[in-house]
C-alpha cells in the first residue's frame, strides 16, 4: 500500500564497466612492482673475474714423477691428465711452479715465468713443457722433491707484498715402495703448508720387478 501511488518506471540500462587507459593501468603496475622489489631488497649474485694484482692467491708447486716406474703402461699419461686438471683449476691471482722428479727436482715452470705470462696460456704452456718431457731410467726420491718444494714456497714473491693466503703441494706419482723419504725425518714441516696426492695406478699391475746386481767380477 506504501508503492500504490507511484509511478512504475521501467529500469535503466547502465554502460557495462571495461578497461580504459591500458596502458597507463600497465606503467602504474609496473612501478608498483618495481616499489615492492626495492623494498624486498633481493642479492643478485654474478661472477666477478680475480684481479691477479689484488688478492692474496696460492702458491702451488705441482710435482710430477718422472722416475723410471712412471714409464709402466698408462702411467705417464694419467700423470700429465691429473696435471691438466690441477692446472685449470687455479686462479689467475694464483702462482704455480710445475716441477719434474725422480733422483733430483727439475722445475718445467718457475713461479716467474707463471706470473709473466697471459692469463690464458699458462696452463697451455705449461702442459706443452710436460708433453716435451718423459720419465727416465732413475729412481725416485720424493723426500728430496718435497723439500725443495717446501724450500720455494717458503721464498718471498718477487715484488714483495703480504704473504700468500694458502701454500699447498701437489705430487703427482704412482707411489711406488721404492721412493725413498729418509730426507724427511727430523724435519719440522712449516706450519700452513699443505700436501695433496694424486695417485696414478697402472691398469695391470704385475710382480715384475727390477734389481740392480754386482757384476761377477766384484
Amino acid at each position: 500500500s506504501s508503492l500504490m501511488f507511484l509511478e512504475p518506471s521501467p529500469p535503466r540500462m547502465t554502460r557495462k564497466s571495461r578497461l580504459e587507459h591500458i596502458l597507463l593501468l600497465l606503467l602504474r603496475c609496473l612501478v608498483l612492482g618495481l616499489l615492492a622489489l626495492g623494498f624486498a631488497r633481493p642479492f643478485l649474485q654474478r661472477p666477478v673475474a680475480a684481479d691477479a694484482s689484488g688478492g692474496a692467491g696460492t702458491r702451488i708447486v705441482v710435482l710430477v714423477d718422472a722416475s723410471a716406474s712412471m714409464r709402466r703402461e698408462n702411467l705417464w699419461n694419467d700423470a700429465k691428465a691429473r696435471v691438466d686438471r690441477v692446472l685449470k683449476q687455479t686462479s689467475p691471482a694464483d702462482a704455480v711452479t710445475l716441477a719434474v722428479f725422480d733422483r733430483v727436482s727439475r722445475a718445467l715452470v718457475n713461479f716467474e715465468q707463471w706470473g709473466s705470462m697471459p692469463v690464458n696460456e699458462r696452463a697451455r704452456v705449461a702442459s706443452r713443457r710436460l708433453d716435451e718431457t718423459s720419465p727416465g731410467w732413475g729412481g725416485t726420491h720424493l723426500g728430496n722433491a718435497l723439500l725443495n718444494a717446501v724450500e720455494l714456497l717458503e721464498e718471498k714473491p718477487a715484488g714483495g707484498g703480504g704473504a700468500p693466503a694458502a701454500r699447498r703441494i701437489v705430487v703427482v706419482t704412482d707411489l711406488q715402495e721404492g721412493a725413498h723419504l729418509d730426507g724427511l725425518q727430523g724435519f719440522e714441516w712449516p706450519r700452513g703448508v699443505e700436501v695433496v696426492l694424486e695417485t696414478v695406478k697402472a691398469r695391470r699391475p704385475t710382480n715384475a720387478g727390477l734389481q740392480i746386481l754386482a757384476d761377477r767380477e766384484e
